[in-house]
């Protein structure tokens, strides 16, 4: 059995059958090439949004979008990623705050 790039697992087929490999292979091809359930940019904004939520892989995201979760439990994830946000922004902005006020200068001096 192989996968593919989308997860999609193939049957190759036991012992050898070159048919049933050619066949599976085909099979394969033409769910790589098939882009009519690929929305990209030709969905509206809602549906690029939706897509992008679904499949990311920022941790929690998916679950603020999934319709089958809880109203709960889609708040609980939605205040935890707005958390980690604001603490990801504070800490980067202090980094880049403290970086720029203090000034490393060592001299050096060699006499003999």
């Amino acid at each position: 059995m192989g996968s593919n790039k989308v997860g999609v697992k193939v049957d190759y087929g036991r012992g050898g059958d070159a048919a049933a490999m050619s066949r599976a292979k085909k099979k394969e091809r033409s769910i790589l090439d098939d882009d009519s359930d690929d929305e990209g940019m030709s969905g509206d904004l809602t549906d690029v949004g939706d897509r992008y939520m679904r499949d990311t892989t920022l941790h929690g995201l998916k679950y603020i979008t999934e319709g089958r979760r809880h109203s709960a439990e889609r708040i609980f994830w939605f205040v935890i990623c707005a958390i980690a946000w604001l603490f990801a922004a504070y800490f980067s902005y202090k980094v880049g705050h403290s970086q720029d006020s203090h000034v490393l200068l060592s001299i050096a001096s060699f006499s003999r």
